[in-house]
């Protein structure tokens, strides 16, 4: 079964994700507040569509049709993504990491601090 994965925050962990549900045939949607060039390669290499910097009101509209949401560790708690991904039902917990971590597993690092439900 594939599934639909909104990434928010492509900083190392975020593109690392990607990367991997990529590689499992996943759709992945990258979205990042502040993409400066790092950011942007690693999308244009990806081959992905990257969402730069949505306003709070545009992400009810950014989730549709979405199955999951993987939050990077960079992204702050009040970011109004979770808000609307609660809502959409894509999230229930933002601390949530143990699906990330079977699914992407650490690639020798610590452990991965994101979320995905």
């Amino acid at each position: 079964m594939s599934f639909t994965v909104l990434v928010l925050g492509l900083g190392l962990t975020g593109r690392a994700v990607a990367e991997a549900l990529l590689r499992r045939g996943e759709d992945v949607r990258p979205v990042d507040d502040r993409p400066e060039g790092a950011v942007r390669r690693a999308v244009s290499e990806l081959g992905l569509d990257l969402v730069a910097a949505p306003e709070a009101g545009e992400w009810p509209g950014r989730l549709a049709g979405w199955d999951r949401v993987v939050v990077s560790p960079g992204v702050p708690d009040a970011h109004p993504g979770f808000g609307a991904a609660r809502q959409a039902g894509v999230v229930r917990d933002n601390r949530s990491v143990d699906r990330v971590q079977h699914e992407v597993g650490t690639r020798g690092r610590s452990q991965p601090h994101v979320a995905a439900v």
